[in-house]
C-alpha cells in the first residue's frame, strides 16, 4: 500500500513539473517576442528637426542597445557620444554614470515618437528634467 502512494505521489510531481517546465518556456517564448517587438520599434535612426540632433539605435550586441548621439549634419558622425541601455517594460534605460557625469534617462515610444527624457545631474528629485521627441527617420 505505501508503495503504490509513494508511486502515485511520485507520478504526480512528476506531472506537476512538467506542466510548470511548459509553462516557463511559453512564457519565456513570449518574453523573447516581445523583447523581438521591442528592439523593432526603437532600432533605426531618429531626427529631432528643431535642435538638429540624430540618435541611432542598434541591438547589435544582444539586448543591450548602443545608442549614437550628435548633432549637425547626418553624415558627422564623427562627434557622436555613445552609450549603453538596456530594455526594462517598454523601455531603453540608460543608467546614471557618475564616473562621467552621464544622468538616468529613459527612452520609450509614443505615438510614433521617441521621447528621451533624463533627470537633471545633481538634482535630488525623481523628476525628468528633460524632455525631447524625436521622430524615425525612413530606412
Amino acid at each position: 500500500m505505501k508503495t503504490i502512494r509513494l508511486l502515485t505521489f511520485l507520478m504526480l510531481v512528476t506531472v506537476f513539473c512538467a506542466e510548470a517546465d511548459a509553462q516557463h518556456q511559453k512564457t519565456a517564448i513570449q518574453t523573447r517576442a516581445k523583447i523581438a517587438g521591442i528592439k523593432k520599434s526603437f532600432e533605426g535612426l531618429w531626427y529631432n528637426q528643431k535642435t538638429r540632433r540624430y540618435i541611432s539605435i542598434s541591438f547589435d550586441y544582444g539586448d543591450d542597445a548602443l545608442i549614437n548621439d550628435w548633432r549637425g549634419k547626418l553624415t558627422n558622425r564623427s562627434t557622436a557620444d555613445a552609450y549603453i541601455a538596456f530594455i526594462k517594460g517598454n523601455k531603453l534605460i540608460l543608467p546614471e554614470e557618475k564616473e562621467h557625469h552621464g544622468v538616468y534617462c529613459e527612452m520609450l515610444i509614443s505615438k510614433r515618437k521617441l521621447l528621451y527624457k533624463c533627470k537633471g545631474l545633481l538634482l535630488k528629485t525623481d523628476q525628468f528634467t528633460d524632455s525631447t521627441s524625436f521622430v524615425k527617420l525612413p530606412d
